[in-house]
């Protein structure tokens, strides 16, 4: 139900045109050049997806947006530049917009390859992924995954973790 879309950093935009199916428009942004020429000509045939260089991590979009999600992103945030990431995804967010953001668990860790492990230096627990939205938002959920099955059990045993936050904090 929501208008203009933003997406933040999806790599090779699997998920992109199933979004730009069930939205007026999708902003795509990453800050890899290689991969929003490449993500270009993939979704051609999209008419309603658009492709911008942009460093979350340094600027708000420049455009305020009815929704915002980034999946398998915050894990590969720098600590030190996660304040910046969520301040500027607020800033990029209308006053009613809703944000998902999905992770590997930090429970998940000891079980990664060690690329994965090199890559991932920023997980979190559903404590702490909870208490960062609450920072950020003025509604939030927590869900997790197993298995392509989305749940609210018990959250150490969840292999991936989607938060939602709804209405960013200004």
């Amino acid at each position: 139900g929501k208008k203009e879309v933003l997406e933040i950093c999806c790599g090779d935009a699997f998920a992109t045109p199933i979004v730009a199916g069930a939205v007026e428009r999708v902003f795509f942004v990453d800050w890899e050049p290689i991969l929003i020429e490449d993500n270009k000509r993939r979704c051609k045939d999209h008419k309603n997806i658009s492709f911008s260089l942009l460093d979350i991590t340094k600027t708000a979009f420049r455009k305020k947006c009815d929704g915002v999600f980034a999946l398998d992103v915050i894990e590969h945030i720098k600590p030190k530049f996660e304040h910046r990431f969520w301040q500027n995804i607020c800033l990029s967010l209308k006053k009613d917009g809703i944000c998902i953001i999905g992770t590997p668990n930090v429970t998940a860790h000891a079980y990664a390859s060690e690329l994965s492990r090199e890559g991932h230096v920023n997980l979190k627990s559903y404590k702490d992924f909870q208490n960062v939205l609450k920072k950020y938002f003025h509604n939030d959920m927590l869900f997790s995954m197993n298995d392509e099955i989305v749940h609210t059990g018990f959250y150490p045993m969840a292999h991936y973790l989607i938060a939602v936050g709804i209405g960013p904090v200004e």
